[in-house]
């Protein structure tokens, strides 16, 4: 089994915790009207959270900020290098949670292409060429390859 491999339940249980955190701020269970709105998420590049805010990424304050869906959130890594996310103290928690939801799908997609193109980049040296790649529904990439070729 590759490293890659290994990492896809620790990758899932991170994104599960994510969305258990996004989804209890949709339900107003987080935060307080008096309080900055924190979130954790499963963004730990930089180069893809920037990417996936677009237009709208400024860096400033040693944060990284950026409006989705009109939005306006900011950024900064936590001590193990996840990012957190910050929203304005008056914003109902369905709406930060829906932005946040629709960022984690362009991050989402974002890293789904960045792990394609080095598979596809390493398989060959590893005697293991594509045989057949598609897009499933939800957007997902399948890559089929060939082993033992």
């Amino acid at each position: 089994m590759s490293t890659g491999m290994e990492l896809i339940p620790l990758a899932l249980a991170i994104g599960a915790a994510a969305l258990i955190e996004i989804n209890r701020a949709r339900a107003g269970v987080s935060g307080g009207p008096s309080e900055v709105r924190k979130l954790p998420t499963r963004f730990r590049n930089e180069a893809l959270l920037t990417e996936a805010l677009g237009e709208t990424a400024t860096e400033r304050d040693g944060m990284l900020h950026g409006v989705v869906d009109r939005v306006p959130m900011a950024f900064a890594p936590d001590a193990d290098g996840n990012y957190v996310a910050y929203f304005e103290a008056g914003l109902p928690g369905k709406q930060a949670g829906d932005a946040l939801l629709t960022l984690d799908t362009a991050y989402g997609r974002l890293v789904q292409r960045d792990a394609r193109e080095r598979v596809l980049a390493a398989a060959p040296q590893y005697g293991m060429p594509l045989e057949g790649e598609h897009v499933e529904e939800d957007g997902t990439i399948v890559l089929t390859l060939q082993v033992g070729a």
